[in-house]
């Protein structure tokens, strides 16, 4: 029984170790793109603010706390699939 699981995991690292490579490749390109817009966001709202514009404000606000949690989400999702193929890398040589 423990034959199938290490053959299960040599098969699962493959497809968990390439989608964790596409899944940073779109990362960084995401990063490029959207960090300008955040950017325009934050200045954006600093004219909201300003001007007393607040339900602009709010929504600004809304769209760049989007924005940050779009990227703390990657980033977790990018940390479990590597944990999950180091633990089947060490589960493979065990």
């Amino acid at each position: 029984m423990r034959t199938f699981g290490k053959i299960m995991a040599a098969i699962g690292i493959v497809p968990l170790k390439t989608a964790g490579v596409i899944i940073e490749i779109l990362a960084k390109i995401s990063c490029v793109l959207a960090g300008p817009f955040l950017v325009f966001v934050i200045g954006c709202g600093i004219y909201s603010t300003v001007t007393a514009n607040w339900r602009n404000l709010i929504i600004l606000a809304v769209v760049a706390g989007a924005c940050i949690a779009f990227y703390l989400l990657v980033g977790l999702l990018l940390g479990a699939i590597d944990i999950a193929g180091s633990r089947m890398k060490t589960f493979l040589r065990s």
